[in-house]
């Protein structure tokens, strides 16, 4: 998810705030600590996670806001040092939360904007610790990736995601996934562009968290606007192309890295049109020059892997509609 641009206000405190980046106004200081947020009886320790499994040491605390109508997850960061607990909430009309034990992790569903109380209770009922945990309308909502130039432009039959983030009313960074909806406008609809928000995706594959994003399916060409909207009115919008193969007028193909015989070997594709727009998920012809030892091991529309069982050198060439490139590779 977001990395949020650190600046220290005192290194001598216990526990540190860091400013937040990205339209924040400039006497706003968004509450985030370098530390877990400690219970109010201070028995359990609590932090937003994100994703980060590199949180080993010490995580940020909770007191970011939580976007209404999302999903979220509350990591209990000593979960080891407590009695074995359910959750529970005063505020079920604010958010409802969910733990299975399976790991550190409480899932939040958030509803409205307000306090919502998480509390832990060992198994005969008696509360160990709560925290409070603030929940907020989106304010702003704006487009992170991919990059793109006046027009996010895919290849018909290929997919991009887009990703978005959420502030308040400050400029402050928020967390939660589906407090955003997506939505069709122009020569665009549902019949020739498909959309999967990362809610949806979440709540199928089972993921603790993940970026509020969409992943939009291209299957026939047009032209319109993809609009992200949260529940509070806040949008944004962004112009959307679907092409075909004619509108790819330059490929550029690269790799990383030495070629190693044995080893595979990755290429992958960039294509652009003739106004120097990305086109994103170009369906590519790949092809080997010469064929024989240099193989082609695996391919998918815009990347490839290739192999050789001998020292050789060989040309990768990617074709879409009438723009080609090659890249000679060398296995050593």
């Amino acid at each position: 998810m977001r990395r949020i641009a650190a600046k220290v206000l005192g290194a001598a405190i216990a526990s540190l705030t860091l400013g937040c980046t990205s339209g924040a106004d400039e006497d706003t200081t968004c509450a985030r600590s370098s530390r877990t947020t400690p219970g109010v009886f201070d028995r359990a320790r609590f932090a937003h996670f994100d994703g980060d499994f590199t949180c080993l040491l010490d995580c940020g605390g909770v007191e970011e806001p939580i976007a209404e109508r999302s999903r979220h997850e509350i990591l209990v960061f000593n979960r080891a040092q407590l009695p074995e607990f359910v959750v529970s909430t005063p505020t079920p009309e604010i958010a409802e939360f969910t733990f299975t034990g399976d790991a550190d992790n409480v899932t939040v569903e958030t509803k409205r904007s307000g306090t919502a109380v998480l509390e832990l209770r060992d198994l005969a009922g008696v509360l160990i610790d709560y925290v409070e945990l603030d929940v907020q309308p989106v304010a702003r909502v704006e487009v992170v990736g991919p990059d793109f130039g006046d027009t996010l432009t895919v290849m018909n039959g290929g997919a991009v995601q887009v990703d978005v983030d959420t502030f308040d009313a400050n400029g402050c960074p928020m967390f939660g996934v589906g407090s955003v909806d997506y939505s069709l406008g122009g020569g665009l609809d549902a019949t020739g562009v498909s959309l999967v928000d990362a809610y949806t995706t979440i709540s199928l594959s089972g993921q603790v968290e993940g970026q509020e994003s969409v992943v939009v399916g291209a299957a026939r060409q047009g032209d319109g606007v993809l609009e992200a909207r949260a529940v509070s009115g806040a949008s944004v919008s962004v112009p959307l192309s679907v092409v075909t193969a004619d509108a790819v007028s330059a490929i550029t193909l690269s790799g990383e890295g030495a070629a190693v015989v044995g080893q595979p070997y990755f290429v992958d594709a960039l294509a652009r049109t003739s106004s120097d727009e990305r086109v994103y998920s170009p369906e590519c012809t790949w092809a080997i020059d010469p064929p024989g030892q240099v193989t082609l091991d695996s391919e998918s529309r815009d990347s490839a892997v290739v192999t050789a069982t001998a020292a050789a050198t060989a040309m990768v060439n990617c074709s879409v509609g009438p723009a080609m490139a090659g890249l000679g590779v060398t296995f050593e």
